[in-house]
């Protein structure tokens, strides 16, 4: 089979997979957090090997003038609506320049993750969550896409899994609204 033929039937099954992604108006979707709760704390490497405690980054151990709200967004390499989101998240990272954003890797072989994130050319820090101790058991999540925000004193304000069919104005309003709730935290908006 010709390289050419590969690539055309790949794309084929993307796009179809993409088109059952945007079925419904979302999957698996969850409510914003009215309560919000302290976040569960978790200690992780990053794809570089480097350790990363989201104590050393939220909460009330943090220097306030070093406080950023968080926003973590969990993805797989197979996941095709992620694809989706991450490229959105990296645009709204402009926006918002005060917010700290991670992508966390559920359960893959880092060898895999660093080939992907190369030729996505994705730049967010990724965090990696190889037995699941943070998706599963920190943040109940089975599935990806799914986007944590965590506000600066460490306050966990959003959770959600799956894609919004129209997800950057989603994310945007989503964004906007949380963070103008919060008095801004802190956060800048550029427009």
């Amino acid at each position: 089979m010709s390289k050419l033929f590969r690539d055309f039937i790949t794309i084929i099954i993307m796009l179809f997979l993409n088109r059952l992604a945007f079925a419904s108006d979302t999957v698996n979707t969850s409510a914003s957090i009215t309560r919000p709760r302290r976040a569960p704390t978790f200690y992780t490497t990053t794809l570089a090997g480097k350790s990363f405690f989201l104590s050393k980054k939220v909460g009330p151990e943090v220097d306030k003038v070093d406080r950023k709200p968080l926003v973590l967004i969990f993805f797989t390499t197979s996941c095709i609506p992620c694809r989706v989101e991450i490229p959105i998240m990296m645009e709204l990272s402009d926006s918002f320049p005060d917010i700290n954003f991670y992508l966390v890797n559920m359960g893959e072989d880092a060898g895999k993750v660093k080939k992907f994130i190369k030729e996505m050319n994705y730049t967010f820090p990724v965090l990696m969550d190889p037995y699941g101790m943070v998706s599963s058991k920190r943040y109940e999540i089975s599935s990806a896409p799914a986007l944590v925000i965590i506000s600066g004193d460490g306050h966990l304000l959003y959770k959600k899994t799956g894609l919004a069919k129209n997800p950057k104005n989603h994310y945007n309003s989503l964004f906007q609204n949380i963070f103008s709730s919060q008095g801004n935290s802190g956060v800048k908006h550029n427009e």
